[in-house]
C-alpha cells in the first residue's frame, strides 16, 4: 500500500528534477523512498476521507502512540483537543481544513494535537490534497512547534516584565546622552514633579539640583565630572542632592551611573533613589550614638549568650575596663560575689519571658573596688518581635547607698530624740499639773471666803491665768502623745444630740459676751445614737468653735452637723463650724496646721493661745480617718470642716444615755446637799490635794 502511495511521489520528484527518469525507477529505488517516509524526522501521515491510513514512525513517536494499529482508521480530531486555541472545536475546524485544501490543492496552519497520554502538543502543519490511482488522498506532514512558541513567549514575557520593572520600579530610571535626559521611568517624573515626558526630556542633570552641591562646588561642574567618571570607569556610585522642579525643594539621592552601547551609542544608565529617610535615620542613629557616649550612665549590649557587643565611656570610666578588654566578654566580669543569687535568678526570670528587669547589682571594677549598680535591663526586639539582644543601663548609686544609711541612722537618731522630747514633755506636763491644779484648787476655795474687792479681784486672776496654763499643758501633753504614736480612740455609744446641746451651751455665754450670734444646727435625718470617741470628737469641735468666736469681732458662729450617706451599718456626717470672722489668706492657711505657729505675728499679739489647738485637732481627725478641710478669705470668714464615718449604735446600747444638764457644773459648786451625813474615803498621796479636798467637802456650797 505505501509503494502504491509513494510512486506518484516519486513521479513528482522526476519532473521536478529531470536526472530521474521514470524509467529507470525500480523496485529497489521504491524501497529506498519507502526508507525515506520511514526515517523522516517529522510526522507524515496519509489520510483518506476522514481517517488516517499511514503514518511514519516519528508520527508514533510525537503522539506517544505505541503502534501503528493503534493510530490507523483514527480521524484528525480524535488525536485532538476537543477545541482548538482559536475556540473551534477540532471535528469543526477539522472538517472546514480539510475541505479548504481539497479546493486549493495546499494549505498550511497551526494545529494542536492530543498525545496518547492525554498531553497537547501544538504543531504546524502541511496539508496537500493528492490523487492516487483515482483515489483522493491528504498528504499531512507537521512539525512540533511548543519549543518555538514556548521561547517566543518567555521572551514576550521577560519583556513585559521588564517593562513592569522599569515603570513600577520606585527609584528614578533614565538614559542619558550628550544631549540630555532622553529616557526616564514614570517614578523619575513623580520624584522630580514633571507632568509629563516632554518637559524632561533633554534636560541636563543640573537642571535638577540646586545650584551648588554639599561640597561647595557648582552643581553643573559637579555633575559633568561625575558623568566623565563612569564613561571612563564604566560606573560611578555617588551622594547628590537634587531639586523638585515644581516645589524647589532638594532632598538627597544615592546615583548610580553606568556606562552602555545601545545601537553604537554610548549612554549612561542613570538610577536615583531618595535617601531622604535614610539621612533622617542615619542622624537619628548618630544623636542616639552620642547621647549614649555622653551619658553618665553606663551602657552595655549584649547578644542573646550575654557577650558584650557595645560599651559606652562611662561603663569604662566606672570599671576601669578598655574597650577592647571588655568587648566579647560577658557582664559577669563584674561579679564581685556580694549580689544575693535571687538577684540573679529574678533577673533571669524576667529576661528569659522578654520582660524587663530592675535591680541592684554588687560589682567590682578591674582594680577590684565595689560599687553597686542600679541596673535596667530590657531585651532588643526586632520588627517581628524576634529578641536579639539585651540593653543594659547601670548607674553607680554607691554614694546614694552611703548616704541613705547615713539618713537612716540620722532619721532613727531624730525619732529617739522625738520620743525622748516627748516623754519630757508629757512628763513635764504631770508634774506641772499637780502645782497647779493645788493652785487652782486653793484659789477656789479663797473665792469662797469673804474678803475686799481687791485681794478677790486678784484671786479670780490667779484663777482665771491658772486654768489657762493648764489647758496649755492638756494641750502640750495631747501633742507628745500624738507624736509618739500613744494616742488612741476610745470608741462607745453616744448621743449626737446630746453632743450639739453640750457645745451650744458651753459656748453660748462666750457668744453673748462678744455681740455675736450662736447658731448650732444638726439636720433631723442624722441618727441619735452612734459609735466613736465622743470626748475627742468634742474637743476637736470645741476648739473649732472656741477659734471661731476668737477671731470673729461681729456677725455669727455656726456649727452644722449634716447627714452626707446612710446604709444599715454607718452615716457618715459633715461636721462645718462657719464664722464672719476675720479669714485667712491662702498663703497663711499653710501655717494653720503647723505646730506652735499662729496665721502671723500680728494675730499672736491681739489673740492669745499657744497655735496648738489647729494641729492637735487635726492630728485627731487624721486618727478618725478624716481630715480637716479650710474654705477662706481674708474679711469673708472661715469654714472649718470634716466628714466621719461613723458605725450606727444597735439599739440595745443606748437605753444607759442620758441627756446633758443644761448647763455644764463646776466641781465645787455640784450640789452637795444629797450628800449630807456620808463618809467618803479619799485616797490622795499629795500633801496639797489633802488641803484642798477636805475644806471643800466641809464648807457648804453657795
Amino acid at each position: 500500500m505505501l509503494k502504491k502511495i509513494i510512486s506518484p511521489l516519486i513521479s513528482r520528484l522526476s519532473q521536478k528534477y529531470p536526472i530521474v527518469h521514470q524509467t529507470a525507477m525500480n523496485n529497489d529505488l521504491l524501497n529506498s523512498y519507502f526508507t525515506l517516509f520511514e526515517s523522516m524526522p517529522d510526522p507524515i501521515m496519509l489520510i483518506k476521507g476522514n481517517h488516517f491510513i499511514n503514518c511514519n514512525k516519528a508520527s508514533l513517536e510525537q503522539l506517544n502512540y505505541p503502534d501503528k494499529v493503534s493510530f490507523l482508521n483514527l480521524s484528525p480530531w480524535e488525536i485532538s483537543p476537543k477545541f482548538q486555541a482559536d475556540g473551534l472545536t477540532s471535528n469543526e475546524k477539522a472538517k472546514t481544513l480539510l475541505a479548504l485544501t481539497l479546493k486549493q490543492g495546499y494549505h498550511r496552519f497551526d494545529w494542536q494535537h492530543l498525545r496518547y497520554d492525554g498531553s497537547i502538543i501544538s504543531v504546524e502543519v502541511t496539508l496537500t490534497a493528492i490523487n492516487l490511482m483515482g483515489e483522493s488522498l491528504f498528504l499531512v506532514a507537521w512539525r512540533d512547534i511548543g519549543q518555538h512558541l514556548s521561547k517566543f513567549e518567555q521572551l514576550q514575557k521577560a519583556k513585559k516584565r521588564l517593562k513592569v520593572l522599569y515603570e513600577a520600579n520606585r527609584d528614578a530610571v533614565m538614559l542619558l546622552n550628550e544631549k540630555g535626559f532622553i529616557e526616564c521611568n514614570p517614578a523619575a517624573l513623580t520624584m522630580f514633579g514633571f507632568a509629563n515626558q516632554e518637559s524632561f526630556f533633554y534636560l541636563h542633570p543640573s537642571d535638577l539640583s540646586p545650584e551648588k552641591q554639599i561640597c561647595g562646588l557648582e552643581s553643573r561642574q559637579q555633575a559633568n565630572h561625575n558623568i566623565a567618571i563612569a564613561m571612563e570607569k564604566g560606573s560611578h556610585q555617588f551622594e547628590w542632592l537634587h531639586k523638585r522642579i515644581d516645589t524647589g525643594e532638594v532632598f538627597p539621592t544615592e546615583v548610580i551611573l553606568t556606562a552602555m552601547d545601545i545601537d553604537g551609542d554610548l549612554i549612561l544608565h542613570a538610577v536615583v533613589r531618595d535617601i531622604t529617610q535614610r539621612k533622617q535615620t542615619e542622624d537619628q542613629l548618630s544623636r542616639l550614638s552620642i547621647a549614649l557616649e555622653q551619658s553618665a550612665s553606663a551602657v552595655v549590649i549584649t547578644d542573646l549568650n550575654t557577650r558584650i557587643e557595645y560599651v559606652n565611656q562611662a561603663f569604662i570610666n566606672s570599671t576601669g575596663y578598655s574597650r577592647e578588654e571588655i568587648i566579647g566578654q560577658k557582664p559577669s566580669i563584674l561579679k564581685s560575689g556580694h549580689t544575693p543569687q535571687a538577684t540573679y535568678d529574678s533577673m533571669w526570670a524576667a529576661l528569659d519571658k522578654g520582660e524587663y528587669w530592675q535591680g541592684e547589682l554588687v560589682n567590682k571594677s578591674k582594680q577590684g573596688q565595689e560599687f553597686i549598680h542600679l541596673t535596667w535591663i530590657s531585651p532588643i526586639q526586632q520588627t517581628n518581635g524576634t529578641i536579639t539582644h539585651y540593653l543594659s543601663v547601670k548607674e553607680d548609686i554607691t554614694e546614694r547607698k552611703k548616704n541613705e544609711v547615713l539618713l537612716i541612722l540620722a532619721k532613727e537618731r531624730a525619732e529617739k530624740l522625738l520620743k525622748t522630747k516627748s516623754q519630757f514633755l508629757a512628763n513635764m506636763s504631770h508634774e506641772i499639773r499637780t502645782p497647779m491644779n493645788a493652785i487652782i484648787g486653793f484659789s477656789e476655795l479663797a473665792l469662797l471666803k469673804d474678803m475686799p474687792a481687791e485681794v478677790n479681784d486678784y484671786l479670780k486672776n490667779i484663777n482665771t491665768a491658772s486654768n489657762n496654763l493648764l489647758t496649755i499643758l492638756n494641750d502640750i501633753l495631747d501633742l507628745s502623745k500624738l507624736e509618739a504614736g500613744k494616742m488612741g480612740l476610745n470608741l462607745s455609744t453616744f448621743s449626737v444630740h446630746n453632743l450639739h446641746t453640750t457645745l451650744h451651751n458651753l459656748f453660748i455665754n462666750a457668744a453673748k459676751s462678744k455681740g455675736l450670734v450662736l447658731n448650732t444646727d444638726i439636720a433631723s435625718n442624722v441618727p441619735e445614737y452612734l459609735i466613736g470617741d465622743n470626748i475627742r470628737l468634742r474637743q476637736v469641735l470645741t476648739n473649732l468653735l472656741g477659734n471661731a468666736i476668737k477671731f470673729t469681732h461681729q456677725g455669727e458662729v455656726t456649727l452644722s452637723i449634716s447627714l452626707q450617706q446612710r446604709d444599715d451599718q454607718q452615716a457618715r456626717l459633715l461636721f462645718a463650724v462657719t464664722d464672719t470672722g476675720i479669714g485667712i489668706s491662702a498663703e497663711q492657711q499653710n501655717k494653720l496646721f503647723l505646730p506652735f505657729s499662729q496665721v502671723d505675728d500680728g494675730y499672736a499679739r491681739n489673740f492669745e493661745g499657744t497655735g496648738l489647738g489647729l494641729v492637735i485637732s487635726q492630728d485627731l481627725v487624721q486618727l478618725m480617718d478624716s481630715a480637716i478641710k479650710v474654705e477662706s478669705k481674708p474679711s469673708c470668714g472661715s469654714c472649718f470642716s470634716f466628714e466621719l464615718a461613723l458605725p450606727i449604735a444597735p439599739l440595745s446600747t443606748v437605753a444607759s444615755i442620758k441627756s446633758p444638764l443644761s448647763t455644764a457644773p463646776s466641781v465645787l459648786t455640784t450640789e452637795l446637799k444629797t450628800l449630807n451625813d456620808i463618809k467618803i474615803l479619799v485616797a490622795e498621796d499629795d500633801i496639797f490635794n489633802q488641803k484642798i479636798i477636805e475644806p471643800a467637802f466641809r464648807t457648804p456650797s453657795r
